[in-house]
C-alpha cells in the first residue's frame, strides 16, 4: 500500500518521500499500512513494515512516523514531549557497538533498546527519536537477530537520515 499523501489530502507539503520504505529493509520485509496521525501542531503519517507474511509472526515489525512542524522551533520544543513519551525508562539503552549517529550535529537523537521474549523468542526491542529541523522521526523496531539484524537496523536508519539531509 502506498502513502495516501497527495492533492486531496490536506497535507500535500508532506516530505513524503523521507519516510522508510521496504527497500530500506532487507529483502522479504513490506509495507502493511500507512497511518495518519493526530499530533498536535504537525502532520505526521507512520509506515508499518513487516517481516514476515504468516500471522503467527506479526510482531516482526518496523514502524516509522514522520512529523512535520511548521517551524523549526515548534518541533524543538515538541522533541522533549516526545523523547519522555516514547523512553518511559532508563533500561533503554543504545546496545554495546552503537555507532550510528545523524549526519546533521545540530539534530537531536535518542536510541534505546530492550531485551524482550516475545512468543518464547528473544527479541531487541527498540526505539530511534530524531528531530532533524522542523521533522521530528520515530522509528520502533523489534529485532530478531535473523529477519532483521542491529547491523541492518542502522543501515536502514542511515538511508531516512540520508534523506532527510537531502
Amino acid at each position: 500500500m502506498g502513502c495516501s499523501v497527495g492533492r486531496d489530502n490536506p497535507t500535500n507539503d508532506f516530505p513524503s518521500g523521507m519516510l522508510m520504505v521496504p527497500q530500506d529493509l532487507p529483502r522479504g520485509w513490506t509495507r502493511e499500512d500507512v497511518y495518519f496521525e493526530d499530533v498536535p501542531n504537525a502532520q505526521s503519517v507512520t509506515v508499518a513494515h513487516v517481516g514476515s507474511s504468516d500471522p503467527k509472526e506479526s510482531h516482526i515489525l518496523v514502524s516509522h512516523q514522520l512529523s512535520l512542524y511548521q517551524t523549526e522551533t515548534d518541533a524543538k520544543n515538541a522533541y522533549s514531549d516526545w523523547e519522555s513519551e516514547w523512553f518511559t525508562t532508563d533500561k533503554l539503552i543504545p546496545p554495546n557497538g552503537w555507532l550510528f549517529q545523524p549526519q546533521d550535529t545540530q539534530d537531536q537523537s535518542r536510541f534505546g533498546c530492550l531485551n524482550q521474549t516475545i512468543n518464547e523468542k528473544p527479541f531487541l526491542v527498540c526505539r530511534y527519536l530524531q528531530r532533524h529541523k522542523s521533522i521530528i522521526s520515530l522509528v520502533l523496531a523489534n529485532l530478531d537477530g535473523e529477519t532483521l539484524t542491529l547491523e541492518q537496523f542502522a543501515n536502514t536508519l542511515m538511508l531516512i537520515d540520508t534523506r532527510m539531509n537531502q
